[in-house]
Formats: structure tokens, sequence, C-alpha cells
């Protein structure tokens, strides 16, 4: 997981790289309850073996932003270790959800430091039936800080893939169901979540139609920021609805948008459409082009046409 929150052009660094590699990091959703209803979160479980569960054990990580610098609160965080007490756990959960202090600036350290939170909290074996059902509750939280969603939903996803597929249901039910919520952003991570599972045919017919109209509606949205719309493109791409190809085209030759929008762009043409005669002649000239940052993405689009039989 990353340390601190991507911004808009290392997200497209990473997606571009995933698809030229192989594809996305992994996930897996179906739905269990009816969309809507959610449980409450579970009471975290007693450890079997706690280690020492003195009140102010963890009062230097828990006082942000106290005197201690970051380097040395992350170092703290990654001591504590794999076998915490259930009230050292209940006390990290509460830290991680609670609201980001007004008059902070930009609170880059703490959300880097809530996100090792949520790395050591994974480790805790003994809790992490409880661990999912908060960080399902904290993902679907519409008041809660939309960075620290976005981790909880990929901590869900790893959660998921640790365990069999029959029990990955209502971990990805809040996946599916922030698609069609309010944050752009959340929607696109949700989306890389799903589509793996789609890839990994771990993914219900619905959820496959829900991801593919989420994407298609994004891609095409020019209101979306850029790095949404370049997620919702390599989504398209993967999942190979060439209906999409005339989009990417369009937004791959327009100067005006975004260089990593259409860096995205142009990647999922070699996806949709390599052999196409126009698209092949735009890729050619693009490959030896005048904008450098369009070159490779060209070239590498154009290295995915069928070979001739």
């Amino acid at each position: 997981m990353p340390a601190s929150h991507p911004n808009a052009k290392q997200r497209i660094r990473a997606l571009a790289a995933a698809v030229l590699v192989a594809g996305f990091a992994p996930g897996t959703p179906s739905i269990a309850e009816p969309p809507g209803e959610t449980k409450p979160p579970r009471e975290i479980d007693a450890a079997p073996a706690p280690k020492d569960d003195a009140p102010d054990s963890l009062a230097p990580i828990l006082e942000f932003p106290g005197e201690r610098p970051h380097a040395r609160r992350i170092d703290d965080i990654r001591a504590l270790g794999d076998s915490l007490s259930s009230r050292q756990v209940e006390r990290l959960v509460a830290f991680v959800r609670a609201p980001t202090p007004e008059g902070l600036g930009a609170p880059r350290a703490l959300h880097a430091e809530k996100n090792e939170i949520l790395n050591l909290l994974r480790r805790q074996t003994a809790h992490l039936e409880a661990l999912r059902d908060q960080l399902l509750a904290l993902s679907r939280d519409a008041d809660a800080d939309p960075v620290i969603r976005d981790y909880a939903l990929q901590h869900l996803a790893s959660l998921a893939l640790d365990r069999d597929a029959a029990e990955d249901r209502r971990d990805f039910e809040a996946h599916v169901d922030i698609l069609d919520g309010e944050n752009p952003a959340l929607a696109a991570t949700a989306m890389i979540h799903l589509l793996v599972a789609q890839q990994r045919d771990r993914l219900e017919a619905v959820s496959r139609a829900q991801l593919a109209t989420a994407a298609r509606r994004m891609a095409a949205d020019p209101d979306a920021p850029a790095s949404s719309r370049a997620t919702a493109l390599q989504v398209v791409a993967r999942l190979g609805l060439d209906d999409q190809a005339p989009l990417a085209r369009e937004l791959a030759e327009d100067p005006a948008q975004p260089i990593p929008l259409r860096i995205a762009a142009i990647a999922a043409l070699g996806d949709l459409a390599p052999d196409d005669p126009r698209t092949r002649n735009f890729l050619e000239k693009t490959a030896e082009g005048p904008e450098r940052r369009l070159r490779l993405p060209a070239q590498s689009a154009l290295n995915k046409r069928k070979p001739n039989p």
C-alpha cells in the first residue's frame, strides 16, 4: 500500500506500468447482502496472547502531531509487532477512523501514518474478521476523510486475496457500491480491484455488468478528474469493450487533453483497436512525433498489433 495518497500523475504512471506488464493488482468481489444493508462493525475479539497493554503504551503514536518527528512515528508503528491486544487494536482503529484535525494543512504525514497502522493491523491475525468489519464501515462512511476511505478499500482488497473466493463477498460489496458514488477517485480505486476480480473469474455477472457500465460512464465524463478518467479507460481496455475505441482515439488525438489522460487513451487503443488503419496511422505518427511524452506509449500500443498470418 502507498505510504501517502498518490497524486494524479503518480496514479497514471502506476496504471500505465501495470498495463504494460500484466494488468492491475489483485482483487475479488461479489454481493452477499442486499444493497444498502450493512452490518454493524463487530466487536474486536480478545487476542489469545496479548502484549503489554499499559494505558499509555500507544501514546507516542496516538498523539498527533505530538513531539516526535514523522519518521520516528513510522518506526514506532512498525515496532509494535503482530501480537497486539484487543484494547490496543481498538485504540488504533479509533485513531485511523478519527476525522483529520482542522487547520492541519496538507495532512500527508497523518495519512501515511494511518496507512502504516492499517498495514500493522492486517498482521494481527487474531483480529482480522473484526478488522474487515471496521474497514467496510469506514469505506462507506461519507463523512470520513476520502483518502482514508481509499486506503480502506485497498486493504479490504488485500484481505480478500488472502482467503478463499467463497468468503470474499462482503469484502468487495463495498467496492461495487462505490462505483455509483459521488467520489470519482474512490470509484476509480474500486474499479481497479473489481477488474482483477474479473480477470480471475471471481466476479458475478451482475457485478461485471456494473463494472463495465461504471467504467464507460466515467471514461466519457468530461467533468471527472483526468486521473479517474484514465483509470476508467484502462479498465475499459482490459475488459475488452471495443465500442469504446472511438472515445479512446478522440481523447488520444486531442492536444487539449492532459498528457496523463492521453497516455491512458493511447494505451487503451493498443488493446481495443491495434489493427484499425486509422488508429495505426495515428500511433505511428505519434511514436515519432514532437511530443516526447507520447512516443513510448504510442510505440508500446503499436507493439500490441496482431502478427500477420
